[in-house]
């Protein structure tokens, strides 16, 4: 996990990922071999067929995972054109091959991959040589250089919103990371390739074993080096579909632009970019006054959270989460609600949120608002036989016991039953609730529940 996620904030996870580079890399080896066939009748149809079995056994063996799909397909279709002496078009390969794959799985379309994938190549063929012609150097290692560079830059300008959209960050080495990964991919692929080839002799596959582990912890060693750079990746940027759209009307903006030097279309991405500013500083002020308290549904775990300016840190004086639970449950439920999340140890402290502890019963207070949550049964009940009004009462104890005595403290607008409770206690108080005509919200079956300290409603 923490390989993965170096390579994640260094822009270079394509690498790792099993990707259309990797299908690209097995195109230009077979390109190499049959460099002196191509040219001959027999030779070139040889050619095709050896590069069709070859790619395509490479998609079926990585699982037809998209983005090998998406290179597989497009690929398939120059070897086809060209072997058949036709002049191919790169826009009417990509949406051919498009085309293709969503006969196959419509359901292709709404997967991050396929998105991704078809968004990066655009961004290389359209946007790669228009960022080649800003620098002219005459050294061919700058140009090299220069050249990786701008495809690197070409992809991530075009992918960005949908890479805010699902992952919320941004990797601001990315154009360093390439330089090296890309070259060293096409290294690491051929040196495995080599290592296959003289399996069944020893001596020489320890040689290229060695070489090629250690040339492997070179390059990790380098995107490691590049994480731990200041600013190396921006996190918590949430957009929402709108402003989604809006990135992606920019971009199309942007390209009718370059190429037509029209001025109707400078204004229409001007429109489009100022649309995008004002949008982000509304939903900022907005954010801004947020003040709410998040009881989260995770099974057999308490989760509460509090919101503040657009963010939600975790209430960690009572409670523990594990890690997995944050990454694979919270997180993804916050991005969707565009919320950003930070987890501290230490205990939430706000000078309008007062909490203290009562009787084994933690009280959180704002204004006029009073909310009780309780993750054991109170060990000694009110002396007098008036319960206590409070607004929201979140139950949390795992414990089967008799629970009446917290009606006999308590008397709530609303209780909440999180997923830290047995599922019969659970079950055996929602009958109880329903009897006694208090509204309920369990969180394993109604998801997490939001009580939001400004309006009083959730």
């Amino acid at each position: 996990p923490a390989l993965k996620r170096s390579y994640s904030t260094a822009g270079a996870m394509h690498v790792l990922a099993v990707s259309g580079l990797h299908v690209g890399i097995l195109y230009l080896i077979i390109s190499f071999f049959f460099k002196k066939w191509k040219s001959k009748p027999i030779g070139r149809w040889l050619y095709a067929i050896t590069s069709l079995l070859v790619l395509w056994s490479f998609a079926f063996i990585t699982a037809l995972s998209p983005s090998v799909l998406r290179a597989a397909s497009m690929f398939s279709f120059v070897i086809i054109a060209k072997a058949s002496r036709r002049h191919t078009n790169i826009y009417n390969t990509l949406a051919s091959s498009a085309f293709f794959l969503l006969l196959l799985d419509p359901g292709l379309l709404f997967t991050v991959g396929f998105q991704l994938s078809y968004m990066a190549v655009f961004g290389i063929v359209y946007f790669q040589p228009k960022v080649y012609r800003i620098f002219a150097f005459k050294n061919g290692l700058l140009d090299k250089l220069w050249s990786l560079t701008s495809v690197s830059i070409a992809a991530q300008l075009v992918t960005t919103p949908l890479s805010l959209f699902y992952f919320h960050q941004f990797p601001t080495y990315f154009f360093l990371s390439n330089i090296f990964v890309i070259p060293a991919a096409l290294v690491i692929l051929n040196g495995g390739l080599l290592l296959m080839l003289f399996s069944s002799l020893p001596n020489i596959a320890d040689w290229v074993g060695w070489a090629l582990s250690h040339f492997i912890a070179a390059l990790n060693f380098l995107i490691e080096s590049l994480e731990k750079l200041p600013q190396s990746v921006i996190e918590g940027v949430y957009i929402d579909g709108f402003q989604l759209g809006l990135l992606l009307i920019i971009l199309f903006c942007l390209a009718l632009f370059i190429e037509f030097k029209k001025f109707k279309y400078w204004m229409a991405l001007s429109v489009s970019v100022l649309s995008l500013s004002l949008l982000t500083l509304i939903s900022y002020f907005k954010d801004a006054d947020t003040h709410q308290l998040w009881i989260f549904g995770l099974r057999g775990e308490t989760a509460l959270g509090i919101e503040r300016a657009g963010q939600v840190q975790l209430l960690t004086d009572s409670i523990g989460i594990k890690g997995k639970s944050v990454n694979y449950a919270l997180q993804p439920y916050l991005a969707r609600h565009q919320v950003a999340f930070f987890y501290e140890k230490e205990a939430f402290s706000s000078e309008n949120i007062h909490s203290q502890h009562w009787r084994d019963v933690l009280l959180y207070h704002y204004d006029d608002l009073a909310v009780a949550y309780i993750d054991k049964i109170p060990a000694v009940q009110l002396i007098n036989n008036n319960p206590i009004k409070i607004d929201y009462l979140i139950l949390s104890y795992h414990e089967r016991k008799e629970s009446s005595i917290i009606f006999d403290m308590f008397d709530p607008k609303l209780v909440v039953l999180d997923g830290r409770m047995d599922f019969y206690e659970r079950k055996r108080l929602i009958a109880l609730l329903d009897e006694k005509n208090i509204d309920h919200h369990a969180t394993l079956e109604q998801g997490a529940f939001m009580i939001n300290f400004n309006q009083k409603e959730e």
